[in-house]
């Protein structure tokens, strides 16, 4: 039985977008998405924005994948706490 489990982390915010996330942080996504990106018609309000690390190696346990992902985020959590409100 395949195994669709991962670990993400993830920003979301409001107004700024994923792009504008990754020239704060100096970190390229692995995802994003964008609320109402496929809705036909006038765009939700508000748009949410998300930017998205991720780890859907297989044969990893949920730990290892946890681990992959903080060694990629490690470098920049100052820069995440810039982004993050008060």
């Amino acid at each position: 039985m395949p195994d669709d489990r991962y670990v993400h982390f993830a920003l979301s915010s409001l107004h700024t977008s994923a792009a504008d996330m990754a020239a704060v942080l100096g970190l390229e996504p692995d995802e994003v998405m964008i609320r109402g990106s496929r809705i036909a018609g006038p765009r939700p309000i508000p748009a949410a924005h998300r930017w998205k690390i991720v780890c859907r190696e297989p044969g990893l346990c949920v730990d290892e994948q946890i681990a992959r992902v903080l060694e990629r985020l490690a470098p920049h959590t100052q820069a995440i706490a810039a982004l993050a409100p008060d």
